[in-house]
């Protein structure tokens, strides 16, 4: 996992400015998430298909943005990468700091908004909001002449609105995980006809 807060993350941050090799310039920031893949490929050999997730807009002040996206996932692609997931957001920098003996929800922030929103997304939205940078890294990705797949995420809740990226080909794959979270048998409900009984995340 190399989005959201998690190590990785911070490495590819633009706030990493280490000095040891592991931070600073783009090529210091993608070094140990290229160690590690590389690791992990040695490790499992070419038969396991290897994808990670990483932030095509980390959403903090000073962070990294969609170019810096796609110069990663170029990278990871001639690493060895099967796959890239793309997210947005879910930093801890911009997130309220708690009162002591207090529990916070974490995402708090505008990052954290945009990673795991706290409101319903209903019929109003946001829907597919990562769409457009699946789309760049992806085209970024093929003009480097790679065709790793490049799976999108974040609000996707209809059939309908996941053909359509894929048919127009802003990604390769979509993700759901929240929508079947909120409810496990909407793909049966879409399948039988009853969309509209479809508890959306």
């Amino acid at each position: 996992h190399y989005a959201h807060a998690y190590t990785m993350a911070s490495f590819l941050s633009r706030t990493n400015v280490r000095t040891d090799g592991y931070g600073g310039s783009p090529e210091g920031r993608l070094r140990l998430p290229l160690e590690v893949l590389a690791a992990v490929r040695a490790a499992v050999g070419d038969a396991a298909v290897v994808g990670a997730r990483i932030l095509g807009d980390e959403v903090i002040a000073g962070g990294s943005r969609i170019d810096d996206a796609c110069r990663y996932a170029i990278a990871l692609a001639e690493g060895g990468l099967d796959v890239l997931s793309l997210s947005k957001g879910g930093r801890f920098e911009d997130a309220k700091v708690p009162r002591i003996g207090e529990a916070v929800y974490p995402y708090t922030g505008p990052s954290g908004h945009e990673c795991m929103p706290t409101v319903r997304i209903d019929e109003r939205g946001p829907f597919a909001r990562n769409l457009p940078l699946a789309a760049a890294v992806r085209n970024a990705v093929h003009q480097a002449g790679h065709a790793m797949p490049i799976v999108a995420a974040g609000g996707f809740c209809t059939f309908d609105m996941m053909e359509d990226a894929l048919v127009a080909g802003h990604a390769d794959a979509i993700a759901s995980a929240r929508q079947s979270l909120a409810d496990p048998d909407w793909f049966e409900k879409i399948r039988q006809g009853r969309g509209d009984e479809i508890r959306r995340c």
